[in-house]
């Protein structure tokens, strides 16, 4: 995929109190279905990922200078138990993003994790994981942080219109203990504290705006692998 055929989405992030994200749920429930990863009981699910960066750590520095186009690359599952991992690209350029994403496997991922991946990028077929195991061999790619949340989503088709209330947002540095899934977690954001985003293609429809109330919101510019990455350092992480 070429450049020019990337379709980047808007992405806008907002600060939110416990309070703010029930009144935005509890109008948005009538309106627009939950995502499918949703667990019944709960009403959320939990998202972990761990983000990998190169030597130098440049994922890190174009996070804190903001300014052209960024990508980070990290694998992630959902819930408890890492039946299903994706290996995910996410690139940014101001508020737009595009991510590109691959399943793979429980061998797949050991290899990644280690660095050990030369023969693993002769095997690969799908172009994510050939790409990423060349960063990894040129550019020395290493797991960094452990990013944990609760995540409550929403989804409108009209427009592609993707609503995340992210809670309790944690990091962890016990890399080794990822698929565990029992790791220490350290929050990176003051108590009661969390966050709002919403994603959408090209326009976003008005009635999600009245429902939302974006305008009331405090907008962020925040990334969690940073915010994750400055966290962790503090307490002897990488």
């Amino acid at each position: 995929m070429t450049e020019t055929d990337k379709k980047y989405r808007n992405e806008m992030k907002y600060f939110c109190t416990d309070f703010d994200l029930d009144i935005v749920q509890s109008r948005l429930t009538p309106l627009v279905q939950l995502d499918p990863y949703t667990d019944e009981e709960y009403g959320n699910y939990v998202v972990r990922s761990l983000y990998f960066d190169d030597y130098d750590d440049n994922c890190l520095n174009h996070n804190e200078i903001s300014i052209g186009r960024r990508k980070k690359y990290r694998i992630r599952y959902y819930g408890s138990q890492p039946d299903f991992l994706l290996l995910e690209k996410k690139e940014k350029e101001n508020s737009m993003t595009h991510k590109t994403s691959c399943t793979i496997n429980r061998n797949q991922y050991d290899q990644l994790y280690s660095g050990d991946v030369a023969a693993l990028y002769w095997e690969a077929e799908d172009p994510l994981l050939k790409e990423f195991c060349l960063q990894i061999m040129m550019k020395r790619f290493a797991p960094k942080v452990i990013i944990h949340y609760e995540r409550t989503a929403f989804i409108d088709f009209p427009g592609n219109v993707r609503v995340t209330m992210d809670r309790q947002i944690s990091c962890s540095k016990e890399l080794n203990r990822f698929l565990d899934g029992d790791y220490t977690r350290i929050p990176v954001l003051h108590a009661g504290q969390h966050l709002l985003e919403v994603k959408y293609d090209e326009l976003l429809p008005d009635y999600i705006k009245q429902v939302v109330q974006l305008d009331s919101l405090e907008q962020a510019t925040f990334s969690k692998y940073y915010m994750g990455r400055v966290t962790s350092q503090k307490h002897g992480g990488i």
